[in-house]
């Protein structure tokens, strides 16, 4: 009277379920790893002391120690949005433009921004691991650009906090003194998202010109188009570059009747998203998108171009409106000019 033999005994001898149930649970796995929101929602649990907030880890920022090439002094950088691709040799500057270069001052608040121009659109491949801590802060606008200024924003300060919070290692809270944040982090982030987003657009429209292979972006003529059943299980996102007030807002989603699987898909306004320079740069990079006003980003191949475009619309949804300055943080001479005007 055992339970342990008798466990043992019948534990091959159990009736086993059902090939329908079975069948139902590996569909229903299948279509989660291929829902983008699924695998946000899915990433590590991560803290911001700035704001707070515990979230998942798809939903912050991400930050990097980096140490400056001249002054050696560490930087916040987030290094998550560096290119990916390195530089071809057609686009390596040749030995006039490397001289010039060298003999103009460098500016450390724009030398991030200045070598990424540099860097062209290609398939997405792995990074080199940060020399320096991750630290993590809610992906806002508004939070991420008020950091820094302390005379017109109480929070200004929270960037301080990454490394405190985050890693207790005394190396690391040696360089409280020198850690540098800059003023201009908010617009950084935006522009390099952007820029990321915009690469892998122009990368999956090269490919989706090869007739002989299954396209990523799709031109629509029409908003029913998108409903065709031979793109039920591939519904990616829709990308709006219509002009006018009455484009989507930053919540609109479209309702695909008839289908048990992608009902509802987002559709991301993209000069909202891009801005109009980025909109130039892709439809003279894109062929794709140089006509029509509606297209479609399909398959689970696009996952992450999805998820980029999904956070960057939460980013902008919080815009950041700078402060006035009250009259106690002016200076004597801005005061004396205000009552003369």
């Amino acid at each position: 009277m055992d339970p342990t033999f008798h466990e043992a005994k019948m534990k091959y001898k159990m009736p086993k379920a059902p090939e329908s149930s079975v069948y139902k649970k590996v569909k229903w796995r299948r279509q989660l790893d291929r829902n983008p929101w699924a695998h946000a929602l899915a990433s590590d649990i991560r803290r911001c002391p700035a704001s707070s907030t515990v979230i998942p880890k798809y939903f912050l920022q991400d930050f990097n120690l980096v140490s400056h090439p001249e002054t050696g002094k560490p930087w916040y950088v987030p290094t998550s949005l560096a290119p990916r691709t390195p530089a071809s040799p057609e686009q390596q500057p040749g030995a006039d433009e490397k001289v010039e270069a060298e003999q103009q001052p460098s500016d450390p608040t724009t030398t991030n921004l200045s070598q990424d121009e540099t860097q062209p659109a290609g398939k997405p491949r792995g990074r080199d691991k940060p020399a320096g801590p991750t630290s993590y802060m809610l992906a806002r606008e508004d939070l991420i650009s008020r950091q820094g200024d302390k005379k017109r924003y109480a929070e200004a300060s929270g960037w301080k906090k990454l490394i405190v919070l985050n890693h207790s290692a005394p190396k690391f809270k040696s360089l409280m003194k020198h850690l540098v944040w800059r003023e201009d982090m908010g617009s950084l982030v935006l522009e390099l998202m952007r820029r990321r987003i915009v690469d892998e657009l122009v990368y999956y429209s090269k490919l989706s010109e090869d007739t002989t292979r299954d396209s990523y972006v799709v031109r629509c003529d029409t908003w029913d188009r998108i409903k065709d059943d031979k793109y039920n299980g591939h519904r990616g996102c829709v990308l709006w570059f219509g002009e006018g007030e009455n484009g989507p807002g930053p919540r609109a989603i479209m309702d695909i009747p008839d289908v048990r699987i992608g009902r509802k898909i987002p559709v991301h306004n993209m000069h909202a998203l891009l801005g109009p320079e980025h909109i130039a740069r892709l439809k003279e990079e894109a062929g794709v998108f140089r006509d029509g006003f509606l297209f479609m980003v399909v398959r689970t191949r696009t996952m992450e171009l999805q998820l980029k475009l999904w956070k960057l619309q939460g980013y902008l949804a919080h815009p950041f409106q700078p402060a006035a300055r009250s009259k106690s943080n002016k200076s004597r001479q801005e005061v004396d000019e205000d009552e003369e005007a």
